[in-house]
């Protein structure tokens, strides 16, 4: 496991998926990534995500830039 997936982790608590994460964090679903989170890879987890941004999915990069923001997103919706 990569160094930015250990960080989403850690963050979350848990290898989630995007669907997950809304179900657990009940204020994440407010928070303006949910506008701009890539379709794509809403199923897949941190680690997985990692592993594909590797292999250069722009989808999965982007989604990791989104997850490590959410705090800054939060507070702008």
């Amino acid at each position: 496991m990569g160094k930015q997936a250990e960080a989403l982790i850690e963050k979350f608590g848990g290898d989630y998926t995007y669907e997950e994460l809304r179900q657990i964090k009940k204020d994440f679903g407010k928070s303006k990534i949910q506008y701009e989170y890539p379709g794509g890879v809403k199923r897949n987890t941190f680690t997985e995500l990692e592993e594909l941004a590797k292999d250069g999915d722009s989808d999965a990069k982007k989604a990791i830039k989104l997850l490590s923001q959410t705090k800054r997103l939060n507070e702008k919706s």
